[in-house]
């Protein structure tokens, strides 16, 4: 009993360390949201949970539980959504009990006594350590995914191929075909851990061509108005000495109220309706023009207050995804509502860059902590706001988002 009290522990501590290498290949384990507290109490708790299982009570069915409650506990430390945590505990349990089974039956005859030497715990350790050095050097390199689809899937494959490990165990007697079964097994739940990485850089690669084409069409947007400024320019210098000689007889004759308006009519003339902002900062003009635009085609009434220093340093993608994301559900969620208002302040100040916009919108969220909960369900404010928030997380900022009974609020701090 005490050796395998020790085998068990000292290879269950031995596996933590390869479950939390996995953790890296699926989540961003050194990101400074992560609470240390938590994460240690997690995998101290997964580890008790394991050993106490395998140790108390030995058997299969029940370490598979334990091992998934370990799993999914310890995922818990990086990701909010159950479905990703479920799905990544089977993958790396799956990877276990498969490295587990081959383990088994190549080097013991357990078909036929039953007996299962505990050091070969160590074994099944090293080869899980092995798959995981492999999978992270050469496959491994999406961590980032949001909405990823198919995980469904993944997870019905995964629980398929630990599914026919207990049915192959007890249709197949044959010692080398148990070792042969349990070899093609663990290459399915490679195979997935590979599919996984796949779909979400594939994922990832659309969500980055939507970003791209929007600002093809900041571009093309901001392209328009300046053209259009440019003409109206080109025009207003060729007139120039027409204007002038208007202005002079006027003002020869004293008409103050003519020249006033004369004045205010050129003023008006030289103004370009698709040019909202000016602050001389491209990547801010371009997009709040575009941004801008599109809200007053579809509300009643759009207000904005915009300070940007126009040697401010920003980069045009990361502002794409936080105020591209944040204005257009905005503007969704106001378009559906009765009043149709929007209102968007940003300045910058001492180092930070401020961010307020406020809309109304025509029912309640479902808001938490200052943060939006369930954003699938709430439609106009759930696309994009999980995307936004780990940009603010990458400028060390801040996101506070609130509602009343008709008005939403998302309030945004960047540190520059």
């Amino acid at each position: 009993m005490m050796y395998v009290a020790f085998v068990t522990l000292t290879a269950n501590l031995l596996g933590l360390y390869t479950f939390y290498r996995f953790m890296k290949t699926f989540f961003d384990v050194k990101d400074e949201s992560v609470n240390r507290r938590k994460e240690a109490l997690c995998y101290l708790g997964a580890y008790i949970i394991i050993s106490a299982g395998h140790i108390l009570i030995h058997h299969r069915t029940v370490n598979v539980i334990t091992h998934m409650i370990g799993l999914y506990l310890i995922a818990g430390c990086y990701e909010r959504k159950w479905l990703k945590k479920i799905l990544v505990a089977l993958l790396i349990y799956g990877i276990n009990i498969g490295a587990d089974f081959m383990t088994i039956h190549m080097f013991s005859n357990y078909h036929e006594t039953q007996i299962i030497d505990e050091s070969l715990s160590y074994v099944v350790v090293l080869i899980v350590a092995i798959i995981e050095i492999i999978y992270e050097k050469f496959f491994s390199k999406n961590k980032r995914e949001e909405n990823m689809p198919y995980k469904h899937m993944l997870i019905i494959i995964s629980v398929i191929s630990m599914a026919l490990i207990y049915f192959v165990e007890y249709g197949i007697k044959n010692r080398t075909l148990l070792v042969i079964s349990a070899v093609c097994i663990l290459a399915i739940e490679f195979f997935v851990l590979y599919l996984y990485d796949v779909l979400t850089g594939a994922y990832n690669k659309l969500e980055e061509q939507a970003l791209l084409e929007r600002q093809i069409l900041l571009y093309a947007n901001q392209l328009e108005v300046l053209t259009q400024s440019d003409a109206k320019v080109a025009a207003f210098r060729h007139d120039m000495k027409n204007h002038l000689a208007d202005l002079a007889v006027m003002a020869k004759m004293q008409k103050n109220k003519d020249i006033e308006e004369y004045i205010r009519e050129m003023g008006v003339y030289m103004e370009n309706p698709k040019e909202f902002v000016s602050t001389g900062n491209g990547a801010i003009d371009s997009l709040m023009n575009y941004l801008l635009g599109r809200a007053k085609e579809q509300l009643h009434k759009v207000e904005y207050e915009i300070a940007i220093p126009a040697g401010l340093k920003i980069s045009a993608f990361n502002l794409n995804v936080i105020l591209g994301n944040l204005i257009e559900n905005a503007i969704e969620a106001s378009a559906r509502s009765e009043e149709k208002w929007l209102f968007i302040e940003i300045f910058y100040e001492k180092g930070m860059l401020f961010i307020n916009i406020r809309n109304s919108f025509s029912h309640e969220l479902n808001v938490q902590d200052k943060r939006l909960v369930s954003t699938k369900q709430e439609q106009g404010h759930g696309i994009g706001l999980k995307n936004v928030e780990k940009m603010v997380e990458n400028y060390h900022g801040t996101m506070e988002i609130s509602n009343t009974e008709n008005l939403f609020e998302v309030d945004v701090i960047l540190y520059m």
